[in-house]
């Protein structure tokens, strides 16, 4: 997400001025396709899954374990968290709008509104949000014109999460898009690539006579020219003074095989950027004190995500204790295990995932725990797969 400058927001009361992150199209199309991507998702998955992993609010007095027991259940606070990590991740932030009194959630990522807080105290202030709607009077009147209106939403009961991104509000897979979109070109161009590039490589050329750079050029580019409008299996007729050097190609296998390799190594980037990077993925002895260095990263990371959960919902429960008649409290927040598998096993784990149509938070979590990259997983628990951005 990009920063927006500092605007008036009617509603504000006192405060008047608020900072905004403008939710622009083209990043929220571009996060998209990032996350379309097999490897960035199984990466963001990994990452969501390790975080949303038995998060218990407890206290001292059973009471108050029982109504926060029963307040998660009603409002499914298991899946709901593996959307506030995912909108984490993707979007820079997760929004939540709470009752404790139904008692209900929603999730919502910021890409649909743009997220109100006050620089000069660094507080949250709600959301901006642009809505359509058709007029009801013109409506029996036979008349559907779509309009829009804008309308600010206090924050009275909506908690804003932060990401963990390069900045505030901004995506940590954004800068993957890059890599995402190359592979997807590569790919989708492969046929071309074939027909072109496994014919002839020209090295070289060695023109007869007293001929000038400029002639060069022309007869290259015709060459050009030639390589580009051929056909495979094509025959070509050159001048008989022509001498052409090269290295004749090898037919479609070699081209196959070069573009499987800079696949390759564009997924390393997209690793890197969703921080699951190859070294804590590698195989070889020699890299197993660097592996093991970024396993502690991935647990810091994910112990800060926690952290940053932890802050933003201490209010929600807050309320929770209040409207059930609690005056004097104390509870913290526990999680379970960061369940780090076997770098080979991991590796694998996600190389599969590029052959996968759909992969469901809920393997990938089950592959966690189990710890065993050679897992068959029935989904029985009835829940889609996870978009961001997705309202839950």
């Amino acid at each position: 997400m990009s920063k927006g400058s500092l605007k008036f927001v009617r509603g504000l009361g006192s405060i008047g001025i608020g900072e905004t992150h403008l939710p622009h199209i083209d990043d929220k199309i571009k996060i998209e396709e990032v996350f379309k991507d097999n490897i960035a998702k199984t990466c963001i998955l990994i990452l969501s899954s390790l975080t949303n992993n038995d998060m218990k609010v407890i206290s001292q007095n059973p009471e108050i374990d029982k109504t926060f027991e029963k307040f998660n259940t009603k409002v499914k606070m298991f899946n709901k968290m593996d959307s506030i990590v995912i909108n984490q991740l993707c979007y820079g932030n997760s929004v939540i709008f709470y009752d404790v009194a139904i008692p209900k959630i929603m999730v919502y990522d910021s890409s649909t509104f743009d997220i109100v807080y006050d620089p000069r105290i660094d507080e949250f202030q709600g959301i901006y949000q642009k809505i359509d709607y058709y007029d009801p009077e013109e409506l029996k009147r036979g008349i559907k014109i779509e309009k829009q209106f804008e309308k600010f939403i206090k924050n009275k009961s909506l908690i804003l999460i932060p990401g963990i991104g390069k900045g505030h509000g901004e995506s940590l897979i954004l800068p993957a898009y890059r890599y995402v979109n190359v592979k997807n070109e590569l790919i989708e161009n492969l046929p071309d690539l074939v027909k072109r590039l496994g014919l002839l490589t020209i090295i070289g050329v060695d023109l007869p006579g007293d001929i000038g750079e400029s002639d060069v050029d022309e007869y290259l580019s015709d060459i050009e020219t030639l390589v580009n409008n051929s056909l495979p299996n094509s025959f070509w007729v050159l001048p008989k003074e022509t001498r052409v050097d090269g290295v004749r190609g090898s037919g479609e296998a070699r081209v196959i095989e070069s573009v499987k390799t800079i696949v390759d190594l564009l997924d390393e980037e997209i690793r890197k950027c969703t921080f699951v990077p190859d070294t804590f993925l590698s195989s070889l002895s020699a890299n197993r004190a660097t592996a093991k260095e970024q396993r502690y990263l991935i647990s810091s990371m994910v112990n800060h995500i926690r952290g940053l959960i932890e802050e933003s919902l201490v209010e929600m429960y807050d309320n929770v204790l209040i409207y059930n008649g609690f005056v004097d409290f104390d509870y913290e927040f526990t999680w379970g295990n960061i369940n780090l598998p076997e770098p080979e096993a991991l590796f694998d784990f996600i190389m599969d995932s590029k052959d996968r149509d759909i992969l469901t938070v809920d393997e990938v979590r089950t592959f966690l725990n189990m710890g065993n990259r050679e897992m068959v997983i029935e989904d029985e628990s009835g829940r889609d797969s996870i978009q961001p951005g997705q309202e839950t």
